[in-house]
């Protein structure tokens, strides 16, 4: 059975089972896990970077369908103002 920080110290558990609740005093500790390599840092298994995207994509979802927009990420100022204006 447990409660919330606040009930507990507001001292509304009074009993668990009909006994005292036992106070058990544990540390925390750090636990060290062994986790799997995300990826193989060998040379041979290197893919091509990912290429660098020069523009800003939006979807915008209406009723009437899906607006998809691209934007230079160059001009993102007037990107950013289009939204709030959109967003009113």
């Amino acid at each position: 059975m447990g409660c919330t920080r606040t009930w507990c110290s507001a001292g509304y558990v009074r009993t668990v089972n009909g006994k005292p609740p036992v106070q058990q005093n544990i540390e925390p500790a750090f636990v060290p896990l062994r986790l799997a390599p995300v990826c193989d840092p060998s040379p041979e298994s290197a893919e091509a970077p990912a290429p660098v995207v020069e523009t800003i994509r939006m979807e915008l979802s209406r009723p009437g369908g899906t607006l998809t927009v691209h934007w230079p990420v160059s001009a993102a100022g007037p990107c950013a103002q289009m939204l709030r204006d959109l967003l009113r």
